[in-house]
């Protein structure tokens, strides 16, 4: 029974740790989509090329991020033949 009580607890430490992470990231990912989007970029293309950048930032050691983790996926899905 305390095992699972400790999992449960790991588990909630996990998710609000998510999605503190995320509200914290939404600034930041709002700003580039809004800039890439004035600057003529598709919405689509706004997506891709945040998604290379974050691929670039982890090849050189960057942080792994959930916001960026889900654009990332949100990409492969539309390369995939999802429908925006």
């Amino acid at each position: 029974m305390a095992i699972i009580i400790l999992e449960k607890n790991e588990l909630e430490k996990r998710a609000t740790s998510r999605s503190e992470q995320l509200l914290l990231d939404y600034p930041e990912l709002i700003s580039k989509f809004s800039l890439l989007t004035l600057a003529g970029l598709s919405i689509s293309n706004a997506l891709f090329r945040i998604a290379d950048d974050y691929a670039d930032s982890l090849a050189k050691g960057g942080n792994s991020r959930y916001a960026y983790d889900e654009i990332t996926l949100t990409c492969q899905r539309l390369k995939n033949g999802v429908y925006e």
